[in-house]
């Protein structure tokens, strides 16, 4: 299983090879690519890795359906809240 990457490098990188993924190694690849950009993100802080990571969950989301991943999350922060306060549990 190849490196995913974004739509419009097989035109940008005409000298290298590509194939479309098939279907059913969609999520993987993309669950691999979020743990990549997430890595990049916590390295470098950068607003460019976190554009990244937003990039790999929008597709996600539009995967799995905006809605349904939308209830999912309002269900979860009416539960248990966000993380905008940002609370630390102590080792």
């Amino acid at each position: 299983m190849g490196k995913l990457v974004r739509d419009k490098v097989p035109e940008i990188a005409k000298d290298k090879e590509f194939r479309k993924c098939k279907e059913d190694e969609m999520i993987i690849l993309l669950a691999k690519k979020l743990c990549e950009e997430a890595i990049e993100f916590l390295t470098s802080l950068s607003v460019e890795e976190l554009a990244d990571v937003a990039e790999v969950l929008d597709t996600l989301i539009n995967i799995y359906g905006k809605e349904k991943v939308m209830t999912i999350k309002e269900e979860k922060r009416k539960k248990r809240g966000g993380f905008s306060e940002c609370w630390v549990l102590e080792d």
